[in-house]
């Protein structure tokens, strides 16, 4: 659990969002952190990832000091932890000395203890991967009717093996009506990693969608 709790600020965006990978709220400190933390929730790759993770003792001028980074992250495979501290870039082009300082500990403490240490900026979250995060995580709790229409919408995949969400659409109803009851559907199977399409992009009517191992099977997701 976090070592420190996140105070409410009114010069700071803070807040909590609810994490499927942590199976728990999550705190942020800043927007950038709440963007960072959102993208980490459709990294495949992340078994956990933990805000405010630890104190890192530190000596500045002669006096005990203790450093939290932002996040630590724990991979699936056999990688190191991740160690990671957010700031935007303004912030390191200020000459500051104490940022840099606890930034240099930070380094030498993941260096110590055979942890990868990076920090990251707005620069390092593309707009169109952030702007399709925001989007999908909302459909991250499944439609009542996931498993009538994702088994129909898997049907479809199978057979045409890739087609843009319009040609899925079109396939699934007749009229705009019909249509629209599928779309929570096709948010939720592109949450789940089910079906991809390029995150990279933008998503639009025209991006093309496939399925993953041709999987039908839906479960609950807890939110």
């Amino acid at each position: 659990m976090p070592v420190r709790k996140i105070p409410k600020s009114f010069r700071a965006v803070t807040g909590r969002f609810p994490s499927l990978i942590n199976d728990r709220c999550i705190s942020y400190e800043s927007k950038l952190e709440h963007d960072y933390y959102l993208t980490l929730e459709f990294d495949r790759s992340i078994k956990c990832y933990e805000e405010q993770p630890l104190e890192i003792p530190g000596t500045v001028n002669g006096r005990q000091v203790r450093y939290i980074p932002d996040c630590l992250i724990t991979f699936k495979d056999s990688r190191p932890q991740l160690l990671v501290e957010c700031k935007y870039s303004t912030e390191l082009q200020d000459d500051n000395e104490k940022l840099q300082i606890k930034i240099a500990r930070l380094h030498e403490y993941a260096q110590q203890n055979r942890l990868e240490f990076r920090v990251i900026t707005e620069n390092d979250i593309q707009a169109a991967y952030l702007n399709n995060c925001l989007r999908l995580y909302r459909y991250a709790k499944p439609p009542q009717n996931i498993a009538e229409s994702g088994s129909q919408i898997f049907k479809i995949l199978k057979k045409k093996h890739e087609t843009t969400i319009s040609g899925l659409l079109s396939e699934l109803g007749t009229n705009a009506r019909e249509q629209a009851n599928f779309t929570p559907a096709i948010w939720h199977l592109l949450f789940t990693g089910m079906i991809t399409t390029d995150l990279n992009t933008l998503i639009t009517p025209n991006s093309v969608l496939r399925s993953t191992d041709g999987q039908d099977t839906f479960t609950q997701t807890r939110l």
